[in-house]
């Protein structure tokens, strides 16, 4: 039974904007190791510089970046039907904030890198999970990238790939859009609710 849904917010939440081969570029952090990483990893002043670079592109990206298409329709709809709801991102909480304030619709939890150890580790996952009153194998975490797919997979919460075009991650389930999200976990909310909507996507669902 699914009682939480957990959401990514880079490129699942809004679409992808920042371009981070360049920044990795810009910040001089070879590819292979988590760009935070690099950052904490480098000595006091560089550090600063690096990072500042780094919350200047993630506010523009918070700001700019187009929202998902169904991002706060799914919010809404979980909401309604009694689904716990939390953002897990990589991103710091006042571009978190932004992007909500954008969306117009806020989850039951935010957490951000200010919260624990960044996806691709499983704390921000794993904290999510205990702080929404849940088992992981009653969450399911929707993403679009492959510290997602592993943050999910070493915390024991399932997994919906968002497909993304040109990104190279092979995950089952996957999805093409946010609202295609109910569709697939209808057959497991339809378990302790009655709503029409869910019951329609019920029929649909393809979740194994």
């Amino acid at each position: 039974m699914i009682k939480a849904v957990l959401l990514d917010m880079d490129g699942t939440i809004t679409k992808p904007y920042i371009d981070w081969r360049r920044l990795r570029e810009e910040i001089g952090a070879p590819e292979g190791i988590p760009l935070l990483d690099y950052i904490y990893g480098l000595p006091g002043g560089e550090r600063e510089k690096a990072l500042g670079t780094l919350e200047e592109r993630e506010e523009e990206a918070a700001l700019n970046a187009p929202l998902e298409e169904g991002a706060g329709e799914l919010l809404r709809e979980l909401r309604a039907m009694g689904v716990r709801t939390a953002l897990v991102t990589n991103s710091n909480r006042r571009c978190a904030e932004i992007v909500l304030g954008r969306l117009g619709v806020e989850p039951d939890l935010v957490l951000s890198r200010e919260d624990g150890r960044i996806k691709p580790s499983p704390d921000l996952v794993r904290k999510a999970v205990e702080a929404l009153g849940v088992s992981p194998e009653e969450a399911v975490m929707v993403g679009n990238g492959s510290y997602d797919l592993k943050a999910s997979e070493a915390a024991g919460v399932r997994f919906i790939l968002l497909r993304r075009p040109g990104y190279e991650i092979e995950h089952e389930p996957s999805v093409g859009s946010l609202s295609e999200v109910l569709v697939l976990l209808g057959r497991e909310l339809c378990r302790y609710t009655s709503t029409d909507a869910v019951t329609a996507a019920g029929r649909r669902a393809s979740w194994s």
